[in-house]
């Protein structure tokens, strides 16, 4: 598996790919009926199975929104090879 790492906020993070078929297991299952992506559990899940260094949880962020949304998108970013990604899948650009 590819890896990388990423500094958000000054701390760094070692980033590991997942299989495709593994994306799409996870943005699928946080997907309700109406195609709308329920990113608690997704954001969590993405951070279970992609950051391996140090370990975290969406609880470690409870106080720092920002950080928690910036990791989201370079995670993202590494993951589709789309540099600078805004927007998590669900979410418009505008």
């Amino acid at each position: 598996m590819r890896q990388t790492e990423v500094k958000v906020k000054g701390k760094a993070y070692k980033l590991q790919s997942i299989p495709f078929k593994s994306y799409m297991d996870i943005t699928d299952k946080h997907t309700d009926k109406n195609g709308n992506l329920k990113k608690s559990g997704y954001i969590e899940d993405l951070l279970k199975h992609c950051v391996i260094e140090p370990k975290v949880t969406m609880s470690a962020f409870d106080d720092d929104f920002g950080a928690a949304m910036e990791l989201t998108n370079k995670i993202e970013s590494f993951l589709t090879g789309v540099e600078n990604a805004e927007t998590i899948p669900g979410e418009s650009a505008e």
